[in-house]
């Protein structure tokens, strides 16, 4: 009769012979399948996903292992419990054969032995951030910290965020009356503003300015609520309305001056300054009526059209404010601010080759628009082409020094190259500037923090909070710091910084994960249970939670819960064994031994089936080495 101790001895005497033998290796992990040993197994495991990519790596370098290297491995089957041992194994896959992800795997093992070891937890970092600059992206091992998907965005994804910022927000000034006037025509209490279709218009000419306008309309009377008015005093009163919040009376108010007042130049400016001071309220669904009132009166005028645009592009409407701004163009062709709004729309409805050919036809007209500039760099930043973006950026900033925009791009795009202090120097600048300081102290928060420098980290983060409490990115920053203390196995910190995280965005699964990660490291094993369940409810798919919260409530002897969890891993990861080898334990715990020897079996099933297929590869690398 076979022994199995014995076969698992001579196992190891093989390994030893022949350390990366992963024929050899997936029989010991199925050996300790069959006995029930899932601690081994489950090691034996990470060992074995690290010898496949190590002899991968091997065979395209036709290289061997040190002398050094190979003594360590040939130790491994024997000691793969060990934690000392894991962790010399993770050096070398981190510094020696460039496999951060496989690195962090051995890291995380060894850390499972050995919990207050300071090096593993600086070795896991610098793995981390390793597998960061590969461009690696995707969840951690079962028991490692998940580093937040957005913790370091690409350039693109950042230049996103932060597009809506690159929009021309300003209106132009009111331009000179026209003298020779259209046909007049309205639409009545236009509450949703479409594009219009204009009648016939003449060539206007230009006159002097409102104020000489007013005095030749007379002393002509118009009714408003029970009050009559001259049109004087009712243009002059339509701003107060509108500073009031009636935009309702307004509106009405604008409509009799059309109706009423015979000079369509008149009414046209009445429209304009109406529309001007609720774009400067931001309430753009009313300014964006009267906008529409002003391009009805005077159809040839560009700037009823590009007001009109302006105000549809703030709201959203991103169809309907392009057909507008193609109207504009049609009346003034080559119009730099045109051109510059429609790069942003073209930015915003991601046609970013477009956006880089409308700004760069804005500053043919205009070489010194900083805006478009800076609607340059937003589109190569988005389209990966840094130094293009770098340089459109450098160019917006030298143009206009205390243009926010810029400098946060530049900021940005120092970031993802990893020049922290050339990028802490941009949002320095940024965050002196304008409204976007909230963003910019969000970055220097996460720059701080990787550069250990905590309590700037935290006071920047705690000032963002204070200027915009609904910052999109503040999450980042908070998670950022939360993420600095759990790796410092400061655990209370670092609940409080993912729950501030979780209070500036409350869907975002990351936080609540990171939260009940926290939480598990702290032993506070009900809410750690809690923040995984809530984590769940916003990514159902995310096996890394379903796992975590399977160990979690096995700790805490809900083993029902475990079972479920379990059984949703194994839904998700079919293929793995470690899974099937999870859910066999748990079910094992509930007396449902049947369907636990199900479960290992079918674990076994798997790393047989892993087992060949590795075979395979290792004769088609001997044979293509060979051929070589």
């Amino acid at each position: 009769m076979a022994n199995p101790m014995h076969d698992r001895q001579e196992l190891c005497k093989s390994l030893q012979q022949d350390p990366l033998n992963l024929r050899r290796w997936t029989q010991l992990q199925q050996s300790y399948l069959e006995a029930g040993d899932n601690l081994s197994a489950k090691s034996v495991a990470v060992i074995v996903q690290g010898i496949a990519e190590l002899n991968e790596i091997l065979s395209k370098k036709e290289s061997q292992l040190t002398n050094m290297q190979r003594h360590a491995f040939s130790r491994l089957a024997m000691s793969h419990n060990n934690s000392g041992l894991l962790k010399e194994i993770g050096i070398f896959y981190l510094h020696e054969f460039k496999l951060p992800g496989v690195a962090i795997q051995h890291l995380e093992l060894a850390k499972r032995f050995r919990t207050s070891d300071g090096d593993l937890d600086a070795l896991l970092a610098n793995a981390k951030s390793a597998r960061d600059r590969a461009g690696i992206t995707g969840e951690s091992a079962e028991s490692g910290v998940v580093v937040a998907k957005h913790a370091r965005p690409a350039a693109k994804e950042m230049l996103r965020r932060t597009g809506k910022l690159s929009f021309h927000k300003k209106t132009e000034g009111l331009p000179d009356m026209p003298a020779e006037l259209a046909r007049r025509t309205t639409s009545r209490k236009l509450k949703r503003p479409t594009v219009a279709q204009p009648p016939e218009a003449k060539s206007p000419a230009r006159v002097g300015d409102a104020t000489a306008q007013l005095q030749m309309a007379g002393d002509q009377r118009l009714e408003h609520e029970g009050e009559y008015l001259s049109v004087a005093q009712a243009v002059d009163r339509l701003p107060v309305l509108a500073q009031r919040s009636k935009f309702d009376s307004a509106l009405t108010l604008l409509e009799t001056i059309i109706e009423t007042c015979p000079r369509l130049d008149l009414s046209w400016s009445a429209a304009t300054q109406l529309g001007q001071e609720c774009f400067a309220l931001r309430q753009y669904t009313w300014a964006a009526a009267a906008f529409q009132h002003a391009a009805n009166l005077l159809p040839d005028e560009m700037v009823s059209w590009f007001n009109l645009g302006l105000a549809l592009q703030n709201l959203g409407e991103l169809n309907e404010a392009m057909e507008v701004y193609e109207r504009a163009d049609q009346i003034e062709p080559g119009h730099p601010k045109v051109w510059c709004n429609m790069s942003a729309l073209y930015f915003q409805s991601d046609r970013l080759d477009q956006a880089e050919d409308a700004a760069r036809k804005s500053l043919q007209a205009d070489p010194d628009y900083a805006r478009s500039w800076d609607n340059l760099a937003s589109a190569l930043g988005a389209q990966g082409q840094l130094a293009d973006a770098e340089e459109a950026a450098r160019r917006a900033v030298a143009i206009r020094p205390g243009f926010a925009e810029p400098w946060l791009k530049l900021g940005m795009i120092y970031f993802q190259q990893d020049r922290l202090e050339e990028s802490r120097e941009a949002f320095g600048h940024a965050k002196e500037l304008t409204e976007l300081s909230a963003y910019a102290l969000c970055y220097l928060a996460i720059i701080h923090t990787r550069q250990q420098r905590i309590e700037d980290a935290n006071a920047c983060a705690e000032e963002a909070t204070r200027l915009d409490g609904s910052c999109e990115i503040l999450w980042m920053a908070w998670n950022e710091v939360g993420m600095f203390h759990l790796q410092a196995h400061a655990y209370p910190a670092a609940q409080e910084a993912f729950g501030r995280a979780i209070e500036c965005d409350p869907e975002n699964h990351q936080c609540w994960f990171n939260r009940a990660l926290a939480y598990q490291r702290g032993q506070e094993l009900a809410e750690a249970e809690r923040c995984y369940r809530e984590s769940l409810k916003r990514k159902p798919g995310s096996q890394t939670a379903w796992r975590s919260m399977g160990h979690v409530a096995r700790e805490l002897k809900n083993d029902l819960e475990a079972a479920e969890a379990f059984a949703k891993l194994v839904e998700l990861e079919p293929e793995n064994p470690a899974a099937w080898s999870d859910y066999a334990g748990a079910l094992a715990a509930l007396g449902r031994d049947r369907e636990a020897d199900e479960a290992r079996g079918r674990a076994r099933e798997i790393t047989s089936r892993n087992h060949a297929e590795a075979s395979r590869l290792g004769r088609a690398f001997s044979y293509l080495r060979n051929r070589s």
